[in-house]
């Protein structure tokens, strides 16, 4: 069956349609025609794959690692870089518009410095001494001598040690392997320590641009008072902080909190105040805020983004790295707040996933 790719949509699947019903198809390119194989059939869609690429895009290119298409990681490689960011401003502004049914304007896109050897943690699968992933979509191993998204040091780890029971791999901004204390450059001058288990951005390079945004926003603002959603060890706080604004940092890991006091007194910082809660869960707060600032996994922040409905803090700083529950959350809070701006800052190349930062502004 022929037909044309309309889009890449969240989830990085080219999406296409047949007879009028909707197939989503791996490794594709919008606007490309192709011959599809239905491999599995839902309830109001199919999924499929690609026989043969009848006209091909102009933006598709040779796929650098020998693992792609097999293991579970990548699934923009075939895609020229410059078309990959046109393709996920097209993801999350399709996605806010279909969720939240707000049609948003993409102000920019941020892109990453390094399109390889960017991530600086990796979680491998391990067989028999063996270092890999999981196949896409199954449990069947895939063993790698070499992942082309990690750093050098991690994949000369791999290829000198055989893997065991811990199969997270993660390398500090001093070139140090899975230590109980690591470092993370913020471009402050010094980096945060953070104790290892505790979760901090894979792409060094464009955190410091998420950073220096963030703090360029609350500048903005003329905020002085700032509640910090999911705050982690500090990675917007301790530059928010040092930016005079006095923050209530919430965060319920408790290797992040631990992480954040140590932190906090490393800096000398005196206008931090933590408080460990679990954010996925209803909770109480009655302080006023100037701005609030939220960096929720992938799994969003309803019942945050409840709360902030009812305080209607003057500001919102929403970063999120899932547009389908940050869509979700911008329905919630569309009847009080207007966006004023959406950035995305290209945090995971060669995949589908992308950072938004969007801008609210209460009512």
């Amino acid at each position: 069956m022929r037909a044309r790719i309309e889009a890449i949509v969240n989830g990085g699947l080219g999406l296409a349609r047949i007879d009028g019903e909707v197939v989503f198809v791996d490794y594709a390119i919008d606007k490309e025609l192709i011959e599809i194989e239905i491999t599995q059939k839902k309830k109001g869609y199919s999924k499929g794959r690609i026989k043969s690429i009848i006209e091909p895009s102009p933006h598709r290119i040779e796929p650098p690692c020998p693992y792609y298409t097999l293991c579970g990681g990548c699934d923009l490689q075939h895609i020229r870089y410059d078309h990959q960011l046109e393709i996920k401003k097209g993801i999350v502004k399709n996605t806010i518009k279909r969720i939240a049914k707000i049609d948003v304007q993409i102000a920019g896109i941020h892109p990453s410095n390094m399109q390889f050897g960017y991530r600086k943690r990796v979680d491998f699968s391990c067989l028999k001494g063996r270092w890999g992933f999981l196949k896409k979509g199954s449990s069947e191993f895939i063993g790698i001598d070499r992942c082309l998204l990690a750093d050098d040091a991690i994949n000369d780890y791999i290829k000198n040690n055989s893997c065991m029971r811990k199969t997270r791999i993660e390398i500090d901004d001093k070139g140090r392997i899975n230590q109980k204390q690591m470092y993370l450059d913020i471009g402050v001058g010094k980096p945060l320590t953070y104790r290892l288990g505790a979760f901090s951005q894979i792409n060094r390079n464009i955190n410091i641009k998420l950073i220096e945004r963030i703090t360029s926003i609350a500048k903005q603002t003329n905020s002085k008072t700032a509640i910090e959603f999911f705050c982690g060890i500090g990675n917007f706080t301790i530059p928010l902080s040092l930016n005079q604004i006095s923050i209530t940092a919430l965060e319920w890991d408790k290797n992040a909190v631990l992480s954040l006091k140590d932190n906090i007194k490393a800096f000398g910082i005196k206008n931090i105040a933590i408080q460990r809660a679990n954010l996925m869960q209803p909770f109480r707060i009655n302080t006023e805020f100037d701005l609030a600032i939220l960096d929720p996994p992938r799994e969003g922040a309803r019942y945050v983004a409840e709360w902030l409905r009812r305080r209607k803090v003057n500001w919102i700083i929403y970063v999120s790295c899932e547009p389908s529950t940050l869509a979700r959350d911008l329905f919630m809070l569309k009847e009080s707040y207007t966006i004023e701006s959406v950035e995305l800052f290209d945090m995971f190349p060669q995949t589908h996933h992308i950072e938004t930062l969007v801008l609210l502004k209460l009512k």
